[in-house]
């Protein structure tokens, strides 16, 4: 059973798909040649949701090396060569982007990028706060999307994950995730 990959290009104001593309990889090829069509059609594209995502669980003996090549193309790879190729032009348009980090080597990282980088942790609601207080102060109070991007994923049988590792992923991707929306909604 193989998957297919779905490209859709979106006018928001009147909800309708405008064109897509669909393909059985996601290739950095299939990548740039959905952002090309996007351009060529609409002559820019403003905001990038990169929000394709498989899992395998598997013991490391058991877990077949396609599977494991399947996940870093499309979880990793993919969106790669999406922003790759959707970047110059959100940037040359003056696109201002606030990148969220938990680890001090990537926020470096985010920031010799060039872009504005910030400690997030959607476990730590201080942090949330935080990060849409000093956003909301570098945009001069302005905010045109969000996107949550970051996840907690913990895999594993019912009789093996324990209460504390539920909770702390709800933390993380339904508490968190909630407490940001709504720190961030009167922005925009």
């Amino acid at each position: 059973h193989g998957f297919m990959y779905l490209v859709a290009i979106l006018d928001v104001a009147s909800r309708k798909v405008l064109a897509f593309r669909l393909s059985n990889t996601l290739t950095a090829d299939f990548c740039v040649a959905a952002l090309e069509e996007a351009l060529a059609k609409f002559g820019a594209v403003d905001i990038l949701v990169n929000n394709a995502g498989i899992q395998f669980v598997a013991n490391i003996e058991d877990f077949p090396p396609e599977k494991w090549d399947a996940i870093i193309a499309i979880n990793l790879s993919s969106a790669f060569h999406a922003i790759r190729a959707a970047l110059p032009g959100m940037k040359a348009r003056g696109w201002r982007v606030f990148a969220t980090a938990r680890k001090p080597e990537d926020i470096a990282g985010l920031e010799a990028e060039g872009l504005d980088a910030l400690y997030l942790d959607y476990a730590e609601p201080s942090s949330i706060e935080a990060c849409v207080a000093e956003v909301s102060e570098r945009a001069q109070g302005r905010l045109d999307a969000l996107f949550n991007n970051g996840a907690y994923g913990q895999p594993g049988a019912v009789e093996d994950l324990t209460r504390g590792a539920l909770e702390a992923q709800f933390q993380a991707n339904v508490f968190g995730w909630h407490q940001l929306t709504r720190a961030c909604l009167p922005l925009m």
